[in-house]
């Protein structure tokens, strides 16, 4: 009777084993990560295991034995099956990054007894004449749907004029794109626009972003160079939300010889915007006006063609670094960084010893956003950015990323957007799985001069910039073209634009410029 029951059992295991085997390869088949002819071979597999299962439920050690077999490949593909749809989901959150969303609100003074829009019917409201004018009558359009009348409005220039009226209660309310207060802010006067106002409410306008696959298609995507600007921004709220760019990297890729080249560009360099009509701005504001501008600015900058994109927002490394239980990171110097860059982590201060660190999710974006504790400012700040990224790669390809893959995975969604599409990444890991070549990953910086010149997002107020070095930038063109025509890379190539770095004065302007934001 105990045999039977004990053959009864491990035949229940068995078919518990297929059934999870055919879950798996469904999943696997959907996912879309392997090449069939590796699919194949992983189905084979698993019904080679099950068969051998099968037959060792005929004698009673050995079907202990298939039993204890049967129970781990059962857990072990049921995990398997997990982290594939995890990983699904991730790759469907990060690439629906077709839409940008413009955040609208409309200021008051704290003190200012309105609490709605109904409240300020009778309000004079300050707009701006032309600049975001589209989002502007957007949001106009939306506050008479609420009032049931036209609004009075009060057009000016700039930024800087409206806040001023605003101030002097010359209007009663503004109406201003959240990422023109984040501009408005890094100037002295309006340092505390945030805590002298009061948002009535706020209105979204999304705005559609180009598919990547428009550009270059899936079936191509391995078999032709391409690049892609990599946005970093450590906003609050979604990464949707168009903002300044804190992070600007060219990532150029042949996907044939397996080269890389990432060109990492200062946010403060002085150049023209693609919408400015040859006015020059700093490269951060540039995303204010959206990614596209971003990447026709850059491409303009680099003569070369970016369409595609690849959005992080640092602040949602915290969440990442905590989940994979924390990161190692190398820093040049000993530095301790301020309340500036500590404003979204536990602490107030963090210290970092030169060398090796251990950091969690907090300190590693203080290590990542501090800038004023280095003479070079925003350039070290750059390096350390690619650093933290460099070591949050390296505990994703531990051990460790298996203990909380799901947490990671949740991380990854809300901190990444892209307009690669599902197919054309799948099309790449299929690659990568395919052949497991390595990669040649170079980097490289250009440089430029310190100085202080009035913007086009900021006309009459002088800010930090920074004057493009041509040497570099041209040094930048020349590595791209290199990877695009097949050439190999190597650390020599860059020796000249290192030396030329050099040139960079110590000093930091940007610390008398205590008001601007991290």
């Amino acid at each position: 009777m105990g045999k039977i029951i004990s053959k009864i059992l491990g035949l229940i295991l068995v078919a518990l084993q297929l059934l999870v085997s055919v879950i798996f390869c469904g999943i696997l088949y959907v996912s879309n990560f392997l090449e069939l002819d590796n699919i194949l071979i992983v189905i084979l597999v698993l019904l080679i295991l099950v068969l051998i299962n099968l037959i060792l439920q005929r004698w009673l050690i050995s079907g202990i034995v298939g039993k204890f077999l049967a129970l781990f490949i059962i857990l072990g593909l049921g995990y398997g099956s997990n982290m594939l749809l995890h990983t699904n989901t991730m790759l469907s959150d990060i690439t629906s990054g077709t839409k940008e969303v413009d955040e609208i609100n409309y200021y008051v003074l704290a003190n200012d007894p309105a609490q709605s829009i109904a409240d300020a019917a009778d309000y004079t409201f300050g707009v701006l004449g032309s600049m975001d004018r589209e989002n502007t009558d957007y949001a106009v359009t939306e506050a008479e749907g609420k009032t049931g009348s036209p609004l009075t409005l009060q057009e000016y220039d700039d930024i800087q004029a409206l806040a001023a009226a605003l101030y002097a209660k010359d209007i009663g309310a503004a109406i201003i794109n959240q990422a023109y207060v984040d501009v408005l802010e890094d100037m002295e006067d309006y340092s505390d626009f945030s805590t002298e106002t009061r948002v009535l409410e706020t209105v979204s306008k999304e705005s559609e972003v180009v598919s990547a696959e428009e550009f270059l298609p899936a079936d191509e995507i391995c078999t032709t160079p391409f690049s892609v600007y990599i946005s970093g921004c450590d906003q609050a709220g979604s990464i949707s939300t168009k903002g300044r760019s804190d992070v600007n990297i060219i990532a150029t890729i042949n996907p044939i010889t397996k080269q890389v080249i990432l060109i990492s560009t200062p946010r403060d360099y002085y150049i023209p915007l693609s919408i400015s009509g040859g006015q020059k701005d700093k490269l951060t504001h540039a995303g204010i006006y959206g990614v596209d501008v971003s990447m026709d600015t850059l491409g303009k900058l680099y003569d070369t063609d970016l369409s595609l994109y690849f959005k992080v927002n640092f602040t949602g490394f915290k969440d990442i670094v905590n989940a994979l239980g924390g990161i190692e990171v190398d820093s040049d110097v000993a530095f301790t960084a301020g309340w500036q860059a500590c404003s979204q982590s536990e602490k107030s201060s963090y210290t970092f010893r030169e060398g090796s660190n251990d950091l969690d999710g907090g300190a590693a974006l203080a290590f990542a956003r501090e800038r004023h504790a280095f003479a070079s400012g925003d350039r070290q700040r750059g390096v350390n950015q690619m650093k933290v990224i460099e070591g949050v790669l390296k505990k994703v390809q531990s051990v460790s990323l298996l203990a909380n893959y799901a947490d990671v995975m949740k991380s990854i969604s809300g901190s990444f957007e892209t307009n690669l599409t599902s197919k054309q990444i799948q099309a790449l890991v299929k690659m990568q799985m395919d052949d497991m070549a390595s990669w040649n990953v170079l980097t490289y910086s250009v440089s430029g001069t310190d100085a202080k010149e009035s913007t086009y997002s900021s006309p009459g107020h002088k800010a930090y910039v920074m004057i493009p070095d041509d040497s570099t930038v041209e040094k930048a063109i020349e590595l791209v073209d290199m990877v695009c025509n097949g050439e190999k890379l190597t650390r020599a190539d860059l020796e000249k634009s290192a030396k030329s770095s050099g040139k960079d004065s110590d000093k930091n302007p940007e610390d008398e410029d205590s008001g601007e934001e991290e």
